[in-house]
């Protein structure tokens, strides 16, 4: 479920960088809202496909855990974009999905923080990851913008 999700949000996070600098820099309204709306929308978006899937399939999805790692990906796209710029804002979420899916041994809260998006819903680590994420992709991507390519 965590690939099709972030094949999603890599895709639209090309979208998160202006083609033009200098319009985003003069532009006559404000462009914090209009990022964090962007955000919010490709959140939705990532989370829809599976619900959609869930509901028609009666596939037992947990739906908290599709808005959870939704949410994340996308916070994660975020921070990408800020980062490493539009182009490049999709390596971030795709490093998590791959870093969750190694099969690791242990057990411990560590673990648990960097394998987030394999995590049962009742995971406060999870849950607590994920909104960190979202928190910081949104507030960076909304006050500074993606890096300029």
């Amino acid at each position: 479920m965590s690939v099709t999700m972030v094949l999603g949000v890599a895709a639209a996070s090309a979208g998160l960088c202006g083609s033009d600098a200098a319009r985003e820099r003069t532009a006559s309204f404000t462009w914090p809202p209009r990022r964090a709306a962007h955000l919010v929308a490709l959140a939705a978006m990532a989370a829809a496909g599976p619900l959609v899937v869930d509901v028609l399939a009666d596939s037992h999805l947990q739906t908290e855990v599709i808005v959870r790692d939704a949410v994340g990906l996308v916070g994660l796209a975020g921070v990408g974009a800020v980062l490493a710029g539009g182009s490049f804002g999709w390596c971030f979420p795709f490093g998590a999905t791959v870093l969750a899916n190694v099969p690791i041994e242990a057990d411990s809260d560590a673990l648990r923080v960097l394998t987030w998006l394999v995590q049962p819903a009742d995971s406060a680590a999870a849950m607590t990851t994920a909104l960190v994420f979202a928190a910081v992709g949104v507030i960076g991507y909304a006050a500074w913008g993606p890096r300029p390519a």
